[in-house]
């Protein structure tokens, strides 16, 4: 038994992994924004220099082929690039309208684990955004998306996997995180969606009403106006799902807390909670109702309103001629906290 143990061990030891390489031989890519130019790929990619420095390099080319551009980086900066561990990738108005097939390298690579977020940047922000020497805005980017997704939504998360999903089903539009840079801090201030003609900004409260829509919420808070003021609702439970009989349906029921309180309604009058929950499921209505108009005015149908018509019904109905009806019930379960 003794020697089968030795000879296992020497096994071991003198074995190993045929791509191994050292970590002080590597680059690790935390970002890459992809452009798309002169039938060329232009890449910025943020690297690490190893996985305990929070300091970035910064290298950017453009090559026919995205693997090119690696290996160019590669040979720059005398290390293997490593995408493993990628948390970003950052595209422009080129690449998601035009009929470019960018992803191709990343579904092929194999030590591409394909969960990093997918988020749009415009030609103002794009050369601002990474920068040699700072902090890592990727992960940066991340953090930023975790915690919206966990306890706001008004952002989502768009795994690159899921942005392929849709890409690929017919009828389905990738809606994106929208990075801007103001006075040198990155922001997602927004959520943006195109098609091959147009293109539509959700600012920070459509983009809320659009997650309620979509199902895409975990906790939210909304600020409803009243008479003299307004309150605020923290959205605890909400779904909402459609129906089409004739006209598409938009149901929404949700469950919420009264935080926010500054109207002229006495809280200890039972028929206040009623009248607050009209208000609100009134507001719901409007906003749900902007963000229908919304999508309809620019012909972009974010909503998947087309698609669930034709896959329901086999109607193929225009974006611009589908009525909606839109059916809310909000219930505020608590009033503690306003007290």
């Amino acid at each position: 038994m003794k020697k089968i143990l030795i000879l296992l061990s020497i096994i071991f030891l003198l074995s190993g992994c045929y791509d191994y390489t050292e970590i002080d031989d590597i680059s690790i890519v935390s970002g890459i924004i992809l452009d798309y130019m002169d039938n060329k790929y232009e890449l910025t990619i943020e690297l690490l220099n190893n996985e305990k420095e929070s300091k970035t390099v910064v290298y950017k080319t453009s090559c026919k082929e995205i693997e090119t551009c690696i290996l160019e980086i590669s040979n720059e900066s005398n290390k293997e690039i490593f995408i493993s561990h990628q948390k970003a990738l950052i595209l422009t108005d080129r690449t998601v309208n035009k009929d470019v097939d960018f992803y191709d390298y990343f579904l092929r690579n194999s030590k591409s684990k394909m969960n990093y977020y997918v988020y749009y940047i415009s030609d103002e922000y794009k050369d601002l955004l990474f920068k040699d020497n700072k902090d890592n805005v990727s992960f940066y980017l991340k953090d930023i998306i975790d915690y919206n997704t966990k306890d706001y939504s008004s952002l989502i998360k768009l795994s690159f996997i899921d942005m392929i999903q849709k890409i690929s089903e017919k009828g389905i539009i990738n809606i994106y995180p929208n990075i801007i840079v103001k006075d040198d801090k990155v922001i997602i201030d927004s959520l943006i969606a195109f098609n091959d003609t147009n293109k539509v900004i959700l600012n920070n409260n459509e983009s809320i009403f659009y997650n309620i829509i979509s199902n895409n919420t975990n906790l939210t808070s909304i600020n409803v106006p009243c008479e003299k003021g307004s309150f605020s609702l923290n959205i605890n439970r909400s779904k909402s799902n459609y129906e089409y009989n004739n006209n598409l349906e938009i149901n929404i029921k949700e469950k919420a807390k009264l935080s926010n309180y500054n109207c002229n309604y006495d809280l200890n009058d039972d028929k206040t909670i009623n009248k607050l929950e009209n208000l609100a499921n009134n507001y719901l209505k409007e906003q749900t109702n902007n963000i229908i108009k919304l999508s309809q005015n620019n012909n972009i149908d974010f909503l998947g309103l087309e698609r669930y018509i034709y896959k329901h019904n086999k109607k193929e109905i225009d974006l611009s001629k589908i009525k909606v009806e839109i059916n809310t019930n909000i219930r505020i379960t608590s009033i503690g906290e306003s007290r």
